[in-house]
């Protein structure tokens, strides 16, 4: 053997500091979670026009539901916290309810 010296056709395996370093492993974990994220938003983009829909359980949730149609008070985050709609307790669907019709509205 040739002691400590590498055979000219070896394989040196790759260091962090042959890859940039912990600097370009915040960047590539930016990159791909970014890319995710436009990934994502394109393909659900076209669901942002989207109403309700007044056949289904959206009636018997939002639409009809006075809790929900309030908005964002006291009382409808409390009744998302600890009532139970449709025999369900279901607090984390009820504030985004509650948070939807705030912001986006309702069509009843």
């Amino acid at each position: 053997m040739h002691g400590d010296k590498r055979h000219p056709n070896a394989k040196r395996s790759r260091t962090k500091s042959d890859l940039g370093g912990p600097a370009a492993e915040r960047r590539r974990a930016i990159a791909v979670s970014a890319g995710l994220a436009i990934i994502t938003f394109a393909t659900f983009a076209g669901s942002l026009s989207n109403g309700f829909i007044d056949t289904y359980d959206d009636r018997f949730y939002v639409l009809k539901n006075p809790n929900i149609q309030d908005g964002v008070t006291i009382s409808s985050i409390t009744y998302a916290l600890t009532g139970v709609c449709a025999a369900h307790w279901c607090q984390a669907i009820m504030l985004s309810h509650v948070l939807g019709v705030r912001l986006i509205g309702s069509s009843t």
